[in-house]
Order: structure tokens, then sequence, then C-alpha cells
């Protein structure tokens, strides 16, 4: 269930653990599932949650003051 697009005021990663979801953005809908990663990008309109008949376990990394680094 989603209540509307909302903002991320910073950037967010996603991290699907259990079930099964939409992520949305004002520009794309798609089905994500355990395992998936999704990037959000800061002041990007989205929503996510789990799809109607199922539900979503998810971890929410918000990236706070700095940038990430991949070595």
């Amino acid at each position: 269930m989603h209540h509307g697009l909302a903002y991320a005021h910073l950037r967010q990663i996603l991290v699907v653990t259990s079930g099964s979801g939409m992520v949305a953005t004002e520009h794309e809908k798609r089905e994500i599932n355990v395992g998936d990663v999704v990037h959000i990008k800061s002041g990007e309109r989205h929503w996510h949650g789990a799809k109607a008949d199922t539900t979503m376990g998810h971890i929410t990394i918000t990236l706070v003051g700095s940038q990430a680094a991949h070595g």
C-alpha cells in the first residue's frame, strides 16, 4: 500500500529483504523483490511499499553529508 509520492530529502538506498513490492517515481513504476537494491536520489519524489497481496521487508540506508565511494 502506498500513500502517494513523497520527497526523499536525502539520498536513500533501499534493500529488499523479504517479499515483493513496488517502487515508483514521477517517471516510472517497477516491481522489486528480495535482494533488489533501489537508489533514490535526494529530492526525488517517490513511493515504495508491498503489493496488495503480499508483504515486503526492507532496509533503508540514508546517506547524510557524504558521498559514497566505490573502490
